[in-house]
């Protein structure tokens, strides 16, 4: 039986039952009945609350996004090639929320709130790269692809590739899952 429903179920049992009790006792009594029913729907939110984080908990570390290596594979309508001495630009998002990978020539670090990526929007925050001296054309790269990130509010997956969207719900990154992080 889905937990909710268990829950509801219960709640209305247990008052039904302190109705019933409240009905035949004296005043004193009846005062004694209706703190225990508080204090019973109160431990029924807290268990119905630790229900939903658990299931919050189990979207998350059972989603393809958490605890995967995705590298670029194309940056707005143009495909990415590695660059001479370097890597493409990867994400890896872990089960705490914290994003981290290359920005094209130096790590990217931040935040995702792992909330809301249930239902398909992603939120970066507090992004942050490391500031090595690049090539040129490296930089140009790690530019684009800050500011595209910067700018995702939505994400989904379609033929085994991470797309991240704008608000417009454009697709602006595309990445393809590389083995482990």
């Amino acid at each position: 039986m889905n937990h909710k429903y268990w829950i509801i179920f219960l709640s209305f049992f247990l008052s039904s039952c302190f109705a019933t009790k409240i009905g035949t006792k004296s005043k004193d009594a009846s005062l004694s009945n209706l703190e225990n029913l508080e204090i019973t729907k109160e431990s029924l939110q807290v268990q119905e609350s630790n229900i939903k984080e658990k299931e919050v908990s189990d979207i998350i570390t059972s989603s393809p996004l958490v605890n995967h290596k995705y590298v670029l594979k194309k940056l707005g309508d143009e495909q990415t090639e590695p660059l001479k001495n370097t890597h493409l630009p990867y994400i890896v998002i872990d089960i705490h929320g914290a994003i981290y990978g290359f920005s094209g020539c130096n790590r990217l670090l931040g935040q995702v709130d792992l909330k809301e990526i249930q239902n398909g929007y992603i939120d970066f925050t507090g992004l942050g790269v490391t500031k090595m001296m690049c090539e040129e054309v490296s930089s140009k790269l790690e530019n684009i692809f800050l500011s595209t990130l910067s700018q995702v509010v939505f994400y989904k997956f379609e033929d085994d590739q991470l797309i991240l969207q704008n608000k417009n719900s454009e697709d602006v990154l595309i990445f393809t899952q590389e083995e482990k992080p």
